[in-house]
């Protein structure tokens, strides 16, 4: 599971200035913490689902299968909204930079 690590190597910029700025390996801090959390989630639901399930099994790859459906399709819900979301706020940021640069340059 290291999806998280090489689709944080890709964001080329980001590793550019931290380097500059931080002196430091931000993406494999940032991509280690992740999967930390990423881990410790699966953790936790397969724990909670044996705990109210006796019967349920953690090896069982058709409660791996149900719980990870069940992930995927809210992760892409939600990058779709926040990309989305994110792509909207950068429309609404510009336009008021370049109404301010508008105003300023007139003065």
């Amino acid at each position: 599971m290291h999806e998280i690590r090489d689709i944080l190597k890709r964001a080329e910029l980001d590793n550019l200035i931290s380097y500059l700025i931080y002196d430091s390996d931000y993406v494999g801090a940032t991509a280690e913490e992740c999967e930390e959390k990423i881990d410790e989630s699966y953790e936790k639901i397969f724990d909670r689902l044996e705990e109210l399930y006796a019967e349920a099994n953690r090896e069982d790859d058709s409660l791996f299968e149900a719980v990870n459906d069940f992930a995927i399709l809210h992760d892409e819900v939600y990058f779709k909204t926040g990309v989305l979301t994110g792509f909207r706020l950068y429309q609404d940021m510009e336009l008021g930079y370049k109404k301010y640069a508008g105003d300023a340059a007139e003065r």
